[in-house]
């Protein structure tokens, strides 16, 4: 029997955004329920109901606890960067992710954000039908979810998608109010046919017209810092009723703190470490203390908790290769090269497909080629740098660094046939 399935969104002043998501899932769904989380002041709500959704209020008048004031005043005790809007921020995700799925009716729930793409929509129904006939949790989609200047992936993992609807609440749901998860998912297929992929806002976007809407942009000021705005506020929350900190959460903290204050960064990272039993973890917080001390350019440091990465989970690429860019800088072209192997035999299907990490696929396509090319061409591997530069600017042909090693190549090729004739 062919199975059905319900969308379940949550958005916010998304209205071209979820007209463009909408467009593409509405003929592949059965249901569509969205929640309106913080009360749109655009056309998120008419949008929504243009494509024959539900729209379930979320608002602060109606869950006060699960919004905080965008003002300086509300994070007084860490010096986060302005500008602030003034208006309020959603601080629990999972309660609104939790009410969209609450409302669904259909045998699967799909999720999606407002601000996602979704590439092969058309195989979501089998993707469904795959799953109830393993009779699995769920699935699990690829995510591909930041990008650089030219639109190369800097930024995915893998994703809990698809669950069967009568395994929520009691089996599984939405945890944690930030970064939030779906907690008690514990089998799942991954699915390489259908890819999710996030968008940045919609500026210039006409899809909503064609589908006979006229949308009117609203005012939307984005909340700066969004991510660590959220672990304060439940910081707050907790400390007010006399409860720690999750040690996850440590994790959380550290992470977006790396950028503005790296050295509270740090010490949330080091109040993680010890408590963790989660290997794949443990060794990527290891490893952001290690970036963090590269480029503070302090070598030593750095060397040691990279190092210490790879021996929690040697699985991890990015490891590897920061202990190879410390070789590059210290000239010790045998480890830059070893290094540089070594991580790239961790990039393997079994674990660009685990959940729990978050990957650059930048760091072995590209970046790995600017040291290791001029360490193979310190070591006399000319014709083997040749083909890593050649790699490289496969990836960014306009590359100054590895146009250069290559010239370097061409140049020692010439001086080693002059002394062979």
């Amino acid at each position: 029997m062919p199975q059905t399935i319900s969308l379940a969104m949550i958005a916010r002043d998304r209205g071209k955004e979820l007209a463009r998501c909408l467009e593409i899932l509405r003929p592949h769904v059965d249901e569509i329920i969205v929640v309106d989380a913080g009360g749109s002041i655009d056309d998120t709500c008419d949008v929504a109901r243009h494509f024959g959704a539900r729209v379930i209020p979320f608002t602060p008048e109606t869950n006060p606890e699960a919004f905080y004031l965008d003002v300086p005043e509300s994070f007084w005790a860490y010096e986060v960067p302005g500008p602030y809007t003034g208006r309020q921020g959603l601080a629990d995700f999972s309660a609104p992710r939790n009410l969209s799925f609450s409302e669904c009716t259909k045998d699967w729930i799909f999720w999606v954000d407002s601000d996602d793409l979704i590439l092969n929509p058309e195989k979501i129904h089998w993707m469904a039908d795959k799953v109830a006939e393993k009779g699995v949790d769920g699935a699990f989609l690829r995510y591909e979810y930041d990008f650089d200047e030219n639109g190369k992936c800097v930024m995915k993992q893998v994703r809990e998608r698809l669950i069967r609807r009568s395994d929520f609440p009691g089996k599984i749901k939405w945890n944690q109010p930030i970064h939030e998860h779906l907690q008690g998912m514990k089998k799942g297929l991954l699915f390489e046919e259908i890819l999710v992929r996030h968008q940045s806002p919609v500026q210039d976007y006409t899809i909503a017209e064609t589908a006979g809407l006229k949308i009117h942009t609203a005012h939307r000021d984005r909340i700066r810092f969004r991510n660590l705005k959220n672990l304060i506020v439940e910081k707050q929350r907790l400390d007010k009723l006399g409860q720690e900190l999750p040690f996850r959460l440590d994790f959380y903290f550290g992470s977006e703190l790396r950028s503005i204050a790296p050295e509270k960064a740090i010490d949330h990272f080091i109040k993680y470490i010890p408590k963790t039993h989660w290997d794949e973890e443990r060794a990527q917080a290891r490893a952001y203390i290690g970036h963090i001390r590269e480029m503070q350019l302090r070598g030593e440091e750095a060397w040691n908790h990279y190092a210490g990465a790879t021996i929690d989970f040697p699985g991890n690429p990015a490891p590897w290769f920061g202990l190879a860019r410390i070789a590059f800088i210290r000239g010790d072209w045998k480890k830059v090269i070893d290094m540089t192997e070594s991580g790239w035999k961790q990039v393997h299907e079994d674990i660009l497909h685990k959940p729990s990490l978050v990957q650059n696929p930048l760091e072995w396509e590209y970046r790995a080629h600017l040291c290791y090319s001029r360490a193979l061409i310190e070591v006399g591997r000319l014709d083997e740098a040749a083909a890593s530069c050649e790699k490289g600017l496969l990836i960014n042909p306009e590359c100054q660094f590895l146009k250069e090693h290559k010239e370097m190549v061409l140049e020692r090729q010439k001086i080693k046939k002059k002394e062979a004739a």
